[in-house]
């Protein structure tokens, strides 16, 4: 009989996965994973670190300490703002504390993410905002800017790491989520501290080891031969608090909720109507028909003013 080991990589560390019931070697890409895994118990695997390999093109950490063009990029849900971190009130910070410094942000859908309006409207000459970016556009950009901030309240991924890498000197804060990469040491703990991160002098050599492709494939080939890597010990600092992901109250509204109302039959649609009446948030649904409208009569306002110059 053939012997079959199964090894999973624990990519979303922060979700519930069926996967952890089937494994034998768990794969993990942070320190939040091994606390989620401490706090669930019981775990029937390995746990062996493996990190996110990032290309590395250069051969150390060159910043420009005059910094006065910051980028952040990111999904726009990972900017939105709740108990713990708000990108938009880091913006604001890092514009007040000087006029002589913008900002270009990449992600936010400006029709429908209000929680940037009222940030975009005070700091529209210094302050521009994308959906999306054509690549060469993107590097452009990069080229351009001398320093990056970390997405907040969720961080990043691995952007905050390849800016980084491009020459753009990282700043952060710290919002309850990390252990993914080094970078988090430069991370303040209050906003009104971002700007005054202290800078290692090995933290190239710790990004090296938890990111470089080489490093991340020998944590791989090791596992397969039976020799599990223990997580490098600075990537175990306090960053992490597991309640961070936790939903409390109730449930929020969504646009496929109601996408499921409509492929499903009538009985199971009273069902589900009846349950949202009972566990979903009556605030989220105006929220949710607020945005909708605004977005229709914004596209609808284009619509006839591409028509009106034709």
């Amino acid at each position: 009989t053939h012997v079959i080991n199964v090894l999973f990589v624990n990519h979303a560390d922060h979700l519930f996965s069926f996967g952890d019931s089937v494994i034998d070697v768990k794969f993990q890409i942070s320190s939040r994973g091994y606390l989620v895994d401490e706090l669930r118990g019981n775990a029937n695997y390995i746990s062996s670190f493996i990190g996110i390999p990032v290309d590395i093109p250069s051969k150390s950490l060159n910043f420009n300490e005059d910094c006065n063009l910051f980028v952040m990029a990111g999904e726009s849900w990972k900017m939105k703002p709740n108990a713990y971190g708000s990108s938009p009130k880091i913006v604001e910070y890092i514009l007040d504390a000087n006029s002589s410094y913008s900002f270009i942000i990449i992600g936010p859908n400006l029709t429908t993410d209000y929680w940037w309006w009222k940030t975009f409207f005070k700091y529209r000459k210094r302050l521009k905002i994308y959906k999306k970016m054509p690549y060469d556009d993107y590097i452009a950009v990069i080229k351009k800017a001398n320093a990056c901030v970390d997405t907040s309240p969720v961080i990043g991924g691995t952007a905050f790491v390849e800016l980084c890498l491009q020459g753009l000197k990282p700043f952060g804060v710290n919002c309850g989520i990390g252990g993914y990469t080094p970078l988090d040491i430069v991370k303040s703990r209050e906003i009104n501290c971002v700007l005054n991160q202290s800078m290692p002098n090995d933290l190239y050599d710790k990004v090296v080891i938890t990111h470089g492709t080489d490093n991340v494939k020998s944590r791989y080939i090791a596992a397969l031969s039976g020799q599990f890597c223990k997580i490098p010990p600075f990537l175990e600092g306090d960053f992490n608090d597991l309640q961070s992901f936790r939903r409390t109250g109730r449930i929020p509204y969504t646009l496929s909720f109601f996408e499921l109302l409509k492929s499903v039959n009538r009985g199971l649609k009273f069902e589900l109507i009846k349950n949202g009446n009972r566990y979903f948030s009556k605030k989220s649904l105006i929220i949710l028909i607020l945005r909708w409208s605004t977005s229709f009569f914004y596209k609808k306002i284009k619509f006839i003013f591409l028509q009106d110059k034709k």
